[in-house]
């Protein structure tokens, strides 16, 4: 116990050293670390997959760029869709903003630390404030995905698409 508490206080030392772009960029490769060893779990696929092509996906969804070396319906479980859905909102929204969100959610106020990586993030115009921008974002995402999710649905169930209340969220994510 006594290690893992000496390796926790070592590590929240170095992390406190980083700059907020450095953190930015940690907090990128951490989720796709993280959602990689969740996709190549095997409740997340249908097949066994190789680790490249988990990895080259949650690299595309984290950075938005929706590029897929596998057909995703054909070879992920729906824990494995949901994994890729989770990752797309991170990268599309950014993990900092919807950890922000939560925070801001709590009625808690943002560190400086946090302020900083995100005018890092999004290079907002002095005073502007940060918390307004950030449930801004949030609300308008969910505003858009829910319209969007209710259209496609409607056009998935009159084509008989398979489950079309999760192609439409998904698609739409």
């Amino acid at each position: 116990m006594k290690k893992i508490l000496t390796f926790y206080l070592w590590l929240k030392n170095r992390l406190r050293k980083l700059k907020p772009t450095q953190l930015l960029i940690l907090g990128f490769f951490s989720y796709i670390f993280f959602g990689t060893l969740l996709l190549t779990l095997p409740f997340s696929q249908k097949m066994d997959l190789k680790f490249l092509d988990n990895l080259f996906n949650i690299v595309s969804a984290v950075s938005t760029t929706g590029l897929t070396t596998i057909s995703i319906s054909d070879s992920y479980s729906h824990m494995g869709e949901l994994i890729l859905m989770i990752m797309f909102q991170l990268g599309g929204i950014g993990y900092m903003t919807i950890s922000s969100f939560i925070i801001l959610a709590r009625g808690k106020t943002l560190s400086q630390t946090r302020e900083k990586i995100l005018s890092s993030e999004y290079t907002l115009p002095k005073g502007f404030k940060i918390s307004d921008f950030v449930y801004k974002v949030f609300i308008f995402t969910f505003i858009i995905e829910a319209i969007g999710t209710f259209l496609l649905f409607i056009e998935f169930k009159s084509a008989n698409v398979e489950n079309p209340f999760w192609s439409s969220l998904f698609h739409c994510i």
